[in-house]
Order: structure tokens, then sequence, then C-alpha cells
């Protein structure tokens, strides 16, 4: 059963279908990305505009380590019915900066830090096939954002 009203605040795609919550499909959207030449996309929108679900969304779509679950996600939508050479292709790093401490420089260094490193060590955790205990542990190490990217990559 369908929830009926407006939400607001939810940006986390799969919450949002498992709980049966009303989604516009704008999923066309994501194979007309695909077929853009260009190598980024800036999406430049006010605040509260579904900046973060459109990511979300496209994390869910084209992030490998959620293949189990594109049927359950997608099926019903758009581009559920007509899957692109993208869906599920990718290895996604996703970052969070939201909730970064701004009151002084060192607690933007160390929040920020942290949300690097959480990205870094979440994409180690659900590709475990590429990773082993030794890399995350190295990773956790790094003492600046630039040198956990460095180390990663």
């Amino acid at each position: 059963m369908k929830r009926i009203g407006f939400l607001y605040g939810i940006s986390h795609f799969e919450t949002l279908v498992k709980r049966g919550n009303h989604y516009v499909d704008r999923t066309m959207y994501l194979a007309k990305m695909e077929d853009l030449d260009t190598r980024y996309h800036f999406f430049l929108c006010p605040r509260r505009f579904g900046k973060s679900l459109a990511m979300s969304v496209m994390e869910y779509y084209s992030g490998k380590q959620h293949r189990d679950k594109f049927e359950e996600l997608f099926g019903r939508y758009n581009i559920g019915q007509q899957p692109t050479a993208g869906a599920t292709a990718y290895v996604v790093l996703k970052f969070d900066f939201s909730g970064i401490i701004t009151s002084s420089l060192s607690d933007i260094s160390k929040t920020f830090l942290a949300k690097v490193r959480y990205g870094v060590v979440s994409l180690m955790a659900a590709h475990a096939e590429y990773f082993d205990e030794e890399d995350v542990a190295l990773i956790e190490k790094e003492e600046g954002a630039a040198q956990v990217m460095t180390r990663f990559f």
C-alpha cells in the first residue's frame, strides 16, 4: 500500500521504496545521463530540491554492491524495465559531507577526514573481494584526507 502525502527529508532511495512510499518515477533520466558526452555531471538546485535522493537513486542503480536488490528497487520503474549497460556495473565511492563541524579549522579538518575515511572504508567493506583487512587498517592509520585517498587509489 502506498503512503499518501508529501515526504520531507527522505533522501535514501532504498528506504523510500521498501517503506512503500510514493516515488515519482524519474529514472528515465538515468539512461539520458549515460548517453551524455560529458565526464562530469553537476546538479545545481536550491536546497531541499531532491539532489540527495537523486544521488541515492544513482548509487543504487549503478553500484555493483546493490545488484541483488535491483529488481526489488527498480523493477516497477522505467529504468528497471529497460536497464542500461550502467545498471549495477560500477564500484561506487560515496561521500556524505553533511554534518561537518565548522566551529574551528581543527574541527573541519577532523570531521572532513572522518567523512572521507568512512566513505573509503565503506566501499572497501562492500567490495571485500577487492580488499583485505590490512588495506582497511592502512586507510584507518592515515592522518589526512589526501593521504587516505592516495593510499586508496
